[in-house]
């Protein structure tokens, strides 16, 4: 709905980007916001990434030459290996958000005209055209003032900055007790975790029934017993002339016996 929305489609996804205003004092937040939609039936998996990850824009003035990265920019364009946070089931049909302040990634100490090209990393590892390995968006004009913006006193620090400073006090060997923002930050991420976790199950069950649908479960063939049948006349003749013959060779084994003895 604002003004700078610039949009882009890649195969099953569909992204739109947009600042939230034209004009910023120095010193004040520039919020990029990223819209994404899984545009398919099918959920599909892709990777865990933050936010910080998965956006990775940049920012150039009126002639076209980049503008420097801050300390904690040039820490996250560190971030390469985006597989190592796992996967996540990505809703079909759902519109995520996501978005960063580029104040906080750029040196935007200078007033002056500005233009941001948003870009997102979506499966680092796919060869698949129709989910895209990242996509770029048209550049978003912006401009920054030399009014100077009074930040707020009870302004909290942003999330980017925590992790930035709690990076800088573990390669100092420092560990310092958890702010109230970490805490809640931490609480934030067990409950994502856990909601994660229960996105998984339901894919994989999911998953389970569409595999049972389509291939129904094999029943065990039962073992035929044969059933106990009636004798026939044949069969009670059979058996009945078993006796008869049993006495014929009784008679002929006491036949031999008799002539043995009548030789002695």
């Amino acid at each position: 709905l604002w003004y700078s929305a610039e949009e882009e489609r890649a195969g099953k996804i569909v992204v739109r980007a947009a600042l939230d205003k034209a004009r910023y004092q120095l010193g004040e937040p520039v919020h990029l916001f990223l819209y994404y939609l899984h545009h398919s039936a099918e959920i599909t998996a892709m990777p865990k990434l933050g936010k910080w990850l998965i956006i990775r824009p940049a920012v150039v003035d009126r002639q076209n030459r980049p503008v420097r990265l801050t300390s904690p920019g040039e820490w996250h364009a560190t971030f390469s290996d985006l597989s190592v946070a796992g996967t996540w089931a990505f809703p079909s049909n759902q519109i995520q958000m996501v978005h960063v302040d580029l104040a906080e990634l750029f040196r935007l100490t200078e007033p002056g005209q500005y233009l941001a090209f948003p870009r997102i990393r979506l499966f680092p590892e796919s060869s698949d055209p129709d989910l895209p390995v990242s996509m770029e968006l048209r550049a978003i004009p912006f401009e920054v003032t030399t009014t100077p913006f009074e930040r707020p006193t009870n302004a909290p620090p942003s999330v980017l900055a925590v992790m930035y400073q709690q990076h800088i006090n573990e390669q100092a060997g420092r560990r310092l007790p958890l702010t109230d923002l970490e805490k809640e930050l931490s609480t934030q991420s067990e409950q994502m975790m856990k909601e994660g976790l229960e996105r998984h199950r339901l894919f994989m069950e999911e998953v389970a029934r569409k595999a049972a649908a389509t291939n129904p479960p094999v029943v065990p063939a039962r073992v035929a017993v044969p059933e106990a049948r009636p004798e026939s006349a044949g069969s009670s003749r059979r058996w009945s002339g078993l006796p008869l013959l049993g006495g014929g060779v009784a008679l002929l084994f006491g036949l031999w016996l008799l002539r043995r003895r009548r030789g002695d």
